[in-house]
């Protein structure tokens, strides 16, 4: 895909349009926004390759890497339409995807044939670290890379089209939770008080730390299957309890009989 010219510039002009305080701002605002399709779907195409990937090779075992990895797209080819392999897509938190082998949770999930896909947010060429300043910029920003994600797997042949999960932490966790649209059997929101309620889409699983400040006293009541961890910090997915959560709500939610 071709770079749209001056990336910055549009989005950051979007983006006082979309935060603008007052109406008459983002009237000024909103004509910089001309043109903005483009450059966004430059942006969200940027986030997909520079994905982080965990799969399970039937030769090399679990292998992690970028979308955009010449091993990674080497590995991500070797699969056939017959593996029909399920996906979980993970949104991560507000300060980025740091993944070096890949969490535990996740590494045991692709032991067990899944396929985590979490694309890269700051992949993107203008994208502000907003920690605890959500916004509507930010909110059009990570629903677009669900939609995009969930777009681009159902053009692949060995994803189980039926058995498509989408899971967040943090600040990805209020989108995943939040988010409205179709196409994934179930959700999984971590570390995230659902302040924006949960989209329509009966299966939530929500695991949250009960002293965990960023929660602020708050929690995902709106889930189906709630685990509360008897700890103080943000990022769940460092406990044995959460992938074996994840790992049982994924098994009772995966189709079976999907083809």
């Amino acid at each position: 895909m071709t770079r749209p010219k001056r990336v910055g510039f549009f989005l950051s002009r979007c983006l006082t349009a979309l935060t603008a305080s007052s109406a008459a701002l983002a009237l000024l605002a909103l004509p910089a926004c001309t043109g903005v399709s483009a450059v966004e779907d430059y942006e969200l195409q940027r986030t997909w390759d520079n994905a982080m990937v965990l799969m399970k090779d039937e030769n090399l075992g679990v292998v992690t890497g970028r979308m955009n990895n010449r091993g990674m797209r080497w590995a991500l080819n070797r699969l056939e339409a017959d593996d029909n392999r399920a996906v979980l897509i993970y949104l991560h938190g507000c300060d980025g995807l740091y993944w070096n082998n890949g969490p535990d949770a996740f590494r045991k999930l692709a032991e067990r044939g899944y396929i985590v896909i979490a694309p890269d947010s700051f992949a993107r060429d203008y994208r502000p670290e907003q920690c605890g300043a959500q916004n509507r910029w930010t909110a059009a920003a990570r629903f677009g890379e669900i939609r995009h994600a969930r777009q681009q797997l159902s053009q692949l042949a060995w994803v189980d089209q039926s058995n498509v999960f989408l899971a967040g932490g943090s600040e990805g966790g209020y989108y995943a939770g939040a988010y409205n649209g179709s196409g994934f059997r179930g959700r999984i929101v971590m570390s995230a008080p659902c302040w924006f309620g949960i989209g329509d889409m009966p299966n939530t699983l929500a695991v949250w730390s009960k002293r965990d400040p960023w929660m602020r006293g708050y929690h995902c009541a709106q889930a189906n299957r709630k685990v509360v961890l008897d700890s103080e910090e943000h990022n769940v997915l460092m406990f044995k309890e959460t992938a074996d959560a994840i790992q049982s709500f994924l098994e009772d939610y995966t189709a079976a009989d999907s083809s």
